[in-house]
C-alpha cells in the first residue's frame, strides 16, 4: 500500500488508479490553498509591522522620558498608558492572527517564525486589561523603590550609583563598615518591595496561564530557549563549577588572611567581602587577590591622562569601526545620556535603547572613569550594534536570536579591549610588561569578572523559576535564596536575615522584572564568539591573548551573524558564526587553562569546596506570621499524632 503525504501532514492511501488521481487533485488544491493564505499573511504583516513599529518607539520614548526622569509625575502616566495601549494592541493582534492564519496551514518557515512571534506574547495575551494595569504599576513601583532610594551614612543619604554605595562596596576594607552597607542597601531596597514582588508574581502567573499557553511565567520566559533548556543550563554550569570551586578557594584563602579565619565558617564567602553589592563580580579586590605585583593600573592610567566621559565612548566606537563595524549615529550622541543628571532622579543602572526609528540608538548610564565602566560601554555598545545591523529586520524579528545573543556581542569585543597588549596599544598599560606573572595576573582579573559570575547568574532565574511554579513558597523566599547563594557560589549573608527580609530585590534586574537567564547564556557563548572570531582571523597561541582590533574578517563574520537577528533560531545564528549549534563551555575552559594550571598548583585541595549544613533553611530564621503559623500548624499535627498514638496503645 502507497502514502503518498500532502503539504498538510494529511495522508491518502492509494489503492486504485482513481484514488492515485482524486489524492493528486486534493493535494494539490490544499497546496493552493496553502498559497493563498501565506500569501495574505505576508500582506497583514506588513500591516503589523507598521503600526506595531509605530508603537514600539512610542513606548520606548516615554519610558526613556520616564527613567531619565522619576519625580515627573506626567511622563510616569504617559509611559504607562503607551504601555498599555501596546499591549493591547498586542493581544488583539495576537488573536486575529490566530484566527485568520492556522499555524498547521503555513509551510514557508520564515512565516511560521514570524507568525509565532506576533502570537507569543507572553502575559500581554490575558483580556484582563486591569490585571496588565496591576502588573505594570507593580513593576514600576519596584523599579522606583530600586531607583530612588538612599541609605544615610554619617548624616548624608547616599544611593547606590554613582558614587554612591556600591563604591563603597568596591573599595573600603573595613569589615564592619562594609556588612553596614550591605545591610543597609537591603533594608531600604529589597525589604520595600517584597509584597510587590508577591503580589507581582500571582497576578503575572495567572495573566500566563490565562490562555493555557504556558504552566507559570518561568516556562514562558525560557521558550525563547527551545526544548531542554534547564538541562542544558545545568549542565554547563556542571562543566564550569570545578574551576570556579578552585578558584572560590583561592580568593577565600586570600580573603581569610586580610580579614582573619573566624569570619569565614564552613569555607564560605561573606558576601559584603567581594568588592561588589550582589557578589556578582569580584574584580574590584584585586589588590586583596592578585598574586603579583605586575598588575594593570587602567583606571589610574585613564584618571592621569584626564580621560572624560566621552573619550570613554569614543574610543570604544573606536574598535566597533576598526573591525568594520558601524559608526555610532548623530542622534546616538545627541540624545544618549553618558552620565547623572543633575537635579534629576533617574534609572543610573546602564541600559542599550532602540528606538524604532531610524538612527535612533541611545546608551543611559551614569559613568565614572574606570576600567570597570569602560568595558560596560562597550557592552552597551555593543547592544547599539545589534541594533544597527538588524535595522532593517521587520519590528517583530528585530531582537537577538536569543536574548543571550544580545548580551553577548559587546562582551566578546571586550575580551579582546581587556588584553593588556590592547590596552597598550591605547596608551593604557605603560609599564605593564609581558610575563608569565604577569598572564596569571590578567586571567584573574578576568575570571573575578567573567567566572565567578556564572553560578551567581544562574541563581538569579532559578529562585525565581522556582518561585514561579510554586517550588517556592512566599514564606521561604529569603531561606530559598541563601540555601541557592550557598550551594552554587559558596557565600554567605554577613548579617542574619530573616523573611521580612527580600534579598534578591536588592538586585536591579528582579526589581525590574528583567529575566537574567540571558546573561548565563552571554558569558559561555561569548566564549564562543570570540574563539572563532579568532579562528577567522588564524590567530596564533592561546585565545586569551587574542585581539580583534582592526581585523575586519572578524568585523565581517560577527556583523553577518548580528543582521539576522531573530529571523532564524539562535541555534542556526551560532552556526553561523561558530559552526555548532550547541551552546559549549569548552571554549571558556580553554581561555582560562593556563590559570587552571596555575591554581592547581598552588591551591591546598583540602580547602576546596564548603558546607552548607549551617546555611539559613526554610523558616528556621523567620518572624514573619505567615512562617510562624506554619511552624505552629506543623507543631500542633505532631502532637496531635503523639496524643492519638499513646491513646490508642493503651
Amino acid at each position: 500500500m502507497l502514502i503518498m503525504v500532502g503539504p498538510l501532514g494529511g495522508q491518502c492511501l492509494i489503492k486504485t488508479v482513481s484514488a492515485v488521481f482524486m489524492c493528486i487533485v486534493l493535494s494539490a488544491q490544499t497546496g493552493h490553498a496553502s498559497s493563498e493564505i501565506e500569501s495574505e499573511l505576508k500582506i497583514w504583516l506588513q500591516d503589523y509591522d507598521k503600526n506595531y513599529t509605530m508603537l514600539v518607539r512610542n513606548t520606548m520614548l516615554a519610558s526613556w522620558n520616564y527613567v531619565t526622569d522619576m519625580k515627573n509625575r506626567t511622563k510616569k502616566n504617559e509611559m504607562m498608558e503607551s504601555k498599555l495601549q501596546m499591549s493591547k494592541f498586542r493581544r488583539e493582534k495576537a488573536m486575529e492572527a490566530e484566527k485568520m492564519f492556522p499555524m498547521n496551514s503555513i509551510t514557508d518557515p520564515t512565516l511560521k517564525r514570524s507568525l509565532t512571534a506576533v502570537e507569543d506574547i507572553g502575559i500581554s495575551k490575558t483580556s484582563d486589561h486591569q490585571k496588565i494595569e496591576q502588573i505594570a504599576n507593580l513593576e514600576n513601583s519596584m523599579l522606583k523603590v530600586y531607583s530612588t532610594e538612599c541609605y544615610k551614612i554619617g548624616g548624608e543619604c547616599k544611593k547606590l550609583q554613582p558614587n554612591g554605595l556600591q563604591s563603597i562596596i568596591a573599595h573600603n576594607r573595613n569589615y564592619e563598615k562594609l556588612k553596614d552597607v550591605w545591610k543597609g542597601w537591603r533594608d531600604v531596597s529589597g525589604r520595600k518591595m517584597r509584597k510587590d514582588f508577591t503580589k507581582w508574581v500571582k497576578l503575572s502567573n495567572e495573566a500566563i496561564r490565562e490562555n493555557k499557553d504556558y504552566k507559570d511565567l518561568g516556562e514562558s520566559w525560557r521558550a525563547v530557549y527551545g526544548g531542554g533548556f534547564i538541562a542544558k543550563v545545568e549542565k554547563l554550569l556542571e562543566d564550569i563549577q570545578p574551576l570556579y570551586r578552585l578558584f572560590h578557594a583561592y580568593v577565600r584563602d586570600k580573603l581569610i588572611k586580610k580579614y582573619g579565619a573566624n569570619h569565614f565558617k564552613d569555607n564560605l564567602i561573606p558576601a559584603h567581602l567581594l568588592g561588589n553589592m550582589w557578589a556578582q563580580d569580584w574584580g574590584n579586590i584585586d589588590d586583596i587577590v592578585l598574586p603579583y605585583k605586575e598588575r594593570l593600573d587602567v583606571t589610574g592610567e585613564m584618571k592621569r591622562q584626564k580621560y572624560s566621559v566621552k573619550m570613554m565612548f569614543k574610543e570604544a566606537e573606536n574598535f566597533f569601526t576598526s573591525i568594520g563595524l558601524k559608526n555610532m549615529t548623530d542622534l546616538f550622541w545627541k540624545n544618549s545620556v553618558f552620565e547623572k543628571l543633575p537635579d534629576k532622579e533617574m534609572v543610573c543602572h546602564a541600559s542599550a535603547w532602540d528606538l524604532m526609528q531610524k538612527d535612533d540608538f541611545r546608551i543611559k548610564m551614569c559613568t565614572e572613569i574606570n576600567m570597570e565602566d569602560f568595558v560596560t560601554i562597550h557592552h552597551e555598545m555593543g547592544h547599539i550594534q545589534y541594533y544597527q545591523q538588524y535595522e532593517d529586520q521587520p519590528s517583530y524579528f528585530r531582537n537577538g536570536a536569543n536574548p543571550g545573543f544580545h548580551e553577548a556581542v559587546g562582551d566578546t569585543l571586550a575580551l579582546s579591549v581587556s588584553t593588556p597588549e590592547h590596552l597598550r596599544k591605547l596608551n593604557l598599560s605603560k609599564e605593564y610588561k609581558n610575563s608569565q606573572e604577569g598572564e596569571i595576573n590578567f586571567l584573574m582579573l578576568i575570571a573575578m569578572d567573567k567566572l565567578v559570575f556564572v553560578p551567581f547568574a544562574y541563581i538569579m532565574d532559578k529562585f525565581r523559576w522556582n518561585v514561579f511554579s510554586g517550588k517556592i513558597s512566599e514564606n521561604e523566599y529569603t531561606a530559598k535564596w541563601w540555601e541557592y547563594k550557598c550551594k552554587y557560589q559558596g557565600i554567605r549573608a554577613p548579617v542574619q536575615r530573616t523573611e521580612e527580609d527580600f534579598d534578591p530585590g536588592a538586585k536591579m534586574h528582579i526589581a525590574g522584572a528583567v529575566p537574567y537567564i540571558r546573561y548565563f547564556v552571554s558569558y559561555v557563548i561569548q566564549f564562543q564568539f570570540h574563539k572563532a572570531l579568532c579562528d577567522k582571523i588564524n590567530h596564533k597561541g592561546p585565545i586569551h591573548t587574542c585581539d580583534i582590533y582592526e581585523k575586519k574578517d572578524a568585523g565581517n563574520a560577527l556583523a553577518d551573524m548580528l543582521k539576522l537577528g531573530a529571523s532564524v533560531s539562535w541555534e542556526d545564528a551560532l552556526y553561523n558564526l561558530t559552526g555548532t549549534k550547541e551552546m559549549d563551555a569548552r571554549p571558556m575552559l580553554e581561555y582560562f587553562k593556563p590559570l587552571q594550571d596555575w591554581l592547581t598548583k598552588n591551591t591546598d585541595n583540602k580547602t576546596i569546596g564548603w558546607n552548607c549544613d549551617n546555611v539559613i533553611k526554610s523558616y528556621a530564621s523567620s518572624s514573619s506570621p505567615s512562617s510562624w503559623n506554619q511552624r505552629i500548624s506543623l507543631k500542633s499535627v505532631l502532637l496531635a499524632c503523639i496524643f492519638y498514638a499513646f491513646f490508642s496503645f493503651y
